[in-house]
C-alpha cells in the first residue's frame, strides 16, 4: 500500500509513494486482537514484599493436570509485615510452609493471603513454600495460560482479556504484574520420552524413575513473572554462538520436535543478522543465551526462551520480522519493562521498531521506508476506528493494551524519534537509557529525561506532542520561495498544520526539506506553526 512516510521528520508534500513491504502483523501472533473488559488507570506500584527468588518444582507427567510447589524467598519493603499475599489462578492450594512449619492461608479467587508468623520487617528475610495443583486455564481469548495438548505442555506469559495482563499466576504463585522482578530455578518433571525447556541455563538432568525426566535450570538475570517459562515435549535442540560486542560468546538455542527442526534452521538464517544489528544500536545482549522454542502458539517475548509459533517456522523468510521483533524484546520489555500496561508502547511499540530496523539490513533502505509508510498511513487512517478512540501512547486504556497504537504506532513514534535525533545520538540515547536501567521497570518520563540527559536534546516538547496526547499533527508547505545566494539557495517555506485528534497543536517540528531538481537540502526549524482548516 503506499502512504507518506511520517510527517515532522520528512514533509509529507515531498515525499515520493513507494509501494508497502509485505509484513505480517506481529500483534495477531504475540498477542491476538480482541478487547479486554474496561478497567480504569493503574498507578505503577510496588508488591509489600520485595521477592528475591523463585523456585518452581513442576511435574507435567500427569496428563492435562499439573502439581507443583514453589519455594519463594522474599524481604519486606516496610516494618510491620505480617502477611504475604501473592496470586494464583484456579489452581488449589494444598498447603503452605515455612522452615518453622506451616502457615495459615486465605485463597479467594486469584488471590492467596498467607499469614506470616510473626510481624516481621526490612531486616528479616522470609521464606515460604506453597504447594498447589489443578488443571490449569487458558485465557478467555485463547493467548495466555498454560496449555496441555497431549505433544505438549507450555505456557504464555501474557493473556490479552484478562487484566492484569501478565500471566504468571496461571502456573505459579507470584505477584502477578510489571515491576517486581526476581531470579528463577525451574525442577520440571516430565514423561522420560520428553525434556523440558526453561529460562536461561540448564543445570541438571536425571530420570528419576524408568517414566519421567527431569531437568534443573536456573536463570540469575531478574525478570517479572511473565516472563518466566517451561515448554515441554520431545524436544530436540540446534546450537550455535554469536559473538558480543562486549568480548562473550552468547550460547543459542534452537529447539522443536524433530519433525520442525530444519524447517526452523532456515526460518532463523538470519537471526546472527539481527542479534548483530541489535548490540550495534543499543548496547550489549545482557542475557546469558538466545533461546526459541516451537509452540503450537506463541511469539511470547519469554526471556531467553522465546515460545514461537510452529506454523510460521515454515522453512521460509516470510515471518523473520516476527523473529526480529521477539529477539528485540530482549533490550525493549525484557531488559527494561513498561511499570504500567497502559504504556505498552515501550515495550511493543519498540521491538516491533526494532524488526524494521532489521528489514532495513537484510532486505535495504527501500524496504524500510515502504514498511515505515505503510505503518504510518494505517495509523493515521485506521488507529483510532481499530482502538476505538484517540489515544495517547502512555494512556492507552487496558482494553487495548495490545492494540494499535500500543504495537503499531509506538513503532511510528520510535522512527519519528530516530529522525527527531539522528542516527547517532539515537544509538547513544537508548544504549545509555538501556544501561542505566537494565532489568528495572521503566516509565515515560523517566525514557524523555534519560534521553534529554544523554543526548544534549530537550525532548520535552517531543514527548508532549506525539507520545503525551492522543491524535496526530500533519504539516504541509503553503508557500516557498527561493533566492540564490552565491552557490547556494535559501528557502522560506510557509508551513500549515491539520489536526487529527490531538487535544493541542503541536509547538516544535524538525523537518528535512529535499529539492530533487538541484539536489538542494535545507534544515527548517519552526518556531511556530499556523493551524490550516
Amino acid at each position: 500500500m503506499p502512504t507518506l512516510l511520517r510527517t515532522g521528520l520528512l514533509l509529507t508534500a515531498l515525499l515520493s509513494l513507494a509501494d508497502a513491504f509485505a509484513q505480517q502483523d506481529i500483534r495477531f501472533l504475540e498477542h491476538p486482537v480482541r478487547p479486554a473488559p474496561g478497567h480504569a488507570k493503574d498507578d505503577a506500584v510496588l508488591w509489600p514484599l520485595d521477592i528475591l527468588h523463585q523456585r518452581i518444582d513442576l511435574n507435567l507427567a500427569l496428563g492435562t493436570t499439573i502439581e507443583g510447589h514453589c519455594t519463594i524467598t522474599a524481604v519486606p519493603r516496610a516494618d510491620g509485615t505480617d502477611h504475604f499475599p501473592l496470586q494464583l489462578l484456579a489452581l488449589t492450594v494444598d498447603s503452605v510452609t515455612s522452615p518453622n512449619g506451616g502457615l495459615a492461608y486465605v485463597q479467594t479467587g486469584e488471590d492467596l493471603d498467607i499469614i506470616l508468623a510473626s510481624v516481621i520487617g526490612t531486616q528479616d528475610t522470609v521464606e515460604l513454600t506453597v504447594y498447589y495443583h489443578g488443571d490449569p486455564v487458558v485465557d478467555a481469548s485463547g493467548f495466555g495460560g498454560f496449555y496441555t495438548t497431549g505433544q505438549y505442555s507450555y505456557n504464555l506469559g501474557v493473556a490479552f482479556t484478562a487484566v492484569p495482563h501478565s500471566y504468571g499466576r496461571a502456573w505459579f504463585p507470584c505477584a502477578d504484574n510489571f515491576t517486581e522482578r526476581n531470579s528463577y530455578e525451574f525442577i520440571v518433571t516430565t514423561p522420560a520420552t520428553w525434556n523440558a525447556w526453561c529460562n536461561g541455563e540448564l543445570l541438571d538432568e536425571s530420570q528419576p524413575t524408568p517414566t519421567t525426566r527431569l531437568r534443573h535450570w536456573m536463570i540469575a538475570e531478574t525478570m517479572p513473572a511473565y516472563l518466566a517459562s517451561v515448554a515441554a515435549s520431545n524436544y530436540q535442540v540446534v546450537r550455535d554462538t554469536f559473538p558480543s560486542i562486549a568480548g562473550t560468546e552468547i550460547p543459542v538455542t534452537l529447539v522443536a520436535r524433530p519433525p520442525d527442526t530444519t524447517n526452523m534452521k532456515n526460518s532463523f538464517v538470519n537471526l546472527p543478522d539481527a542479534f548483530a544489528l541489535f548490540e550495534e544500536w543499543f548496547g550489549p545482549y545482557r542475557w546469558n543465551k538466545v533461546g526459541f522454542v516451537l509452540t503450537p502458539q506463541g511469539a511470547m517475548e519469554h526471556a531467553t526462551s522465546v515460545h514461537y509459533p510452529q506454523s510460521i517456522a515454515d522453512g521460509s523468510l516470510s515471518y523473520q520480522d516476527i523473529m526480529a521483533h521477539e529477539l528485540a524484546h530482549h533490550w525493549f520489555g525484557d531488559l527494561v519493562t513498561c511499570d504500567r500496561a497502559e504504556e505498552m508502547y515501550i515495550n511493543e511499540g519498540f521491538a516491533e521498531y526494532l524488526s524494521y530496523l532489521f528489514i532495513e539490513e537484510v532486505s535495504g533502505r527501500r524496504s524500510y521506508l515502504s514498511t515505515v509508510r505503510a505503518n504510518h498511513k494505517k495509523m493515521v487512517h485506521q488507529a483510532h476506528q481499530l482502538d476505538e478512540g484517540w489515544w495517547a501512547l502512555d494512556s492507552v486504556p487496558q482494553e487495548w493494551t495490545y492494540g494499535e497504537h500500543s504495537y503499531n504506532k509506538g513503532a511510528d513514534i520510535a522512527h519519528s524519534l530516530r529522525g527527531y535525533l539522528g542516527d547517532s545520538l539515537f544509538k547513544v540515547g537508548f544504549t545509555s537509557f538501556l544501561s542505566t536501567y537494565a532489568f528495572q521497570h521503566v516509565n515515560t518520563e523517566l525514557m524523555r529525561d534519560h534521553l534529554t540527559q544523554a543526548t544534549g536534546v530537550d525532548l520535552t516538547d517531543f514527548f508532549r506532542d506525539w507520545v503525551q496526547q492522543p491524535g496526530w499533527s500533519a504539516f504541509e508547505i503553503r508557500d516557498a520561495q527561493t533566492t540564490p545566494n552565491g552557490n547556494e539557495w535559501t528557502v522560506h517555506a510557509t508551513l500549515g498544520q491539520k489536526m487529527r485528534g490531538p487535544a493541542n497543536r503541536t509547538t516544535t517540528c524538525r523537518s528535512r526539506l529535499s529539492c530533487s531538481a538541484a539536489a538542494c537540502k535545507s534544515n527548517i526549524a519552526c518556531a511556530s506553526l499556523r493551524a490550516v482548516t
